[in-house]
């Protein structure tokens, strides 16, 4: 059986801004035959994956079942990973970077390339490729997720943003896309997903996943893990095209 391990933010551990929490991607991936395990923890930032992170009382209440907790109170995905046992096969994914971003939006007073270069510190990008080696220490089959692009529909509060956006998520995606390159992984890409103009892409907020984008983001994994390949992208284009794979071609302005 092929076991699934979800790491990072709440593209992941997303019940909580669906209109039916019970059917989050954990629940879906179950019922499609995998060994489906939610490290990931809403509004968990790149750091907190490697030292663990408090859950937040309003998600520990409404999630549906409970979040595996350590003595501390804090999850440590890094440590659940050592305890999935090896006669599995096993993958992990990671989602993570959207709540830094999030962090540092007062700096977008100053325009997209200055906010992305405060995103993509030396310590932010650094801190990236240890969690990947670590995580790989495990999981020799990693999944990155290229977070998709807010909402950006009529009334959305980004849609006026949406020139910066296109700089800002091209600028993370290309780091994504490097770190495929560099540790020969595949990258699910939510940005070449989900379509932001439409607003039943997302959930209860402009920049959580809804229902229907969480079954084709279940469609993806599954697709990708049949096709699995290492430096390869997946996508498909505004969740009605199919799904796409295309060997990883950085630009030619890309600096590691």
């Amino acid at each position: 059986m092929t076991s699934i391990a979800l790491l990072g933010d709440s593209v992941l551990d997303n019940f909580y801004w669906l209109e039916n929490p019970s059917r989050d991607l954990t629940v879906i991936l179950r019922e499609r035959g995998y060994d489906s395990n939610n490290f990931a923890v809403d509004e968990t930032r790149l750091n907190e994956i490697m030292v663990g992170r408090y859950v937040i009382p309003r998600y520990k209440e409404a999630r549906p079942y409970p979040y595996p907790e350590d003595i501390d109170g804090k999850v440590y995905p890094l440590k659940l990973l050592k305890m999935i046992p090896d006669t599995l096969d096993k993958v992990a994914l990671l989602s993570v970077g959207g709540n830094d971003m999030r962090h540092y939006i007062p700096s977008m007073l100053f325009g997209g390339n200055f906010y992305l270069k405060a995103v993509l510190s030396t310590t932010f990008v650094q801190r990236y490729r240890t969690l990947i080696e670590s995580i790989l220490q495990t999981h020799p089959r990693l999944i990155l997720i290229m977070p998709y692009v807010p909402c950006t529909a009529a009334g959305s509060m980004y849609g006026y943003l949406i020139s910066m956006l296109n700089t800002v998520y091209g600028g993370f995606q290309q780091f994504i896309y490097g770190l495929a390159k560099e540790y020969n992984l595949p990258v699910f890409d939510l940005s070449r997903t989900f379509d932001h103009t439409v607003r039943s892409h997302y959930g209860s907020t402009d920049i959580e996943p809804g229902d229907y984008t969480v079954e084709i983001m279940a469609d993806g994994i599954d697709y990708i893990l049949k096709h699995y390949k290492g430096n390869t992208t997946y996508y498909n284009r505004k969740c009605v095209q199919g799904w796409k794979q295309e060997k990883i071609e950085l630009s030619p302005n890309y600096q590691p």
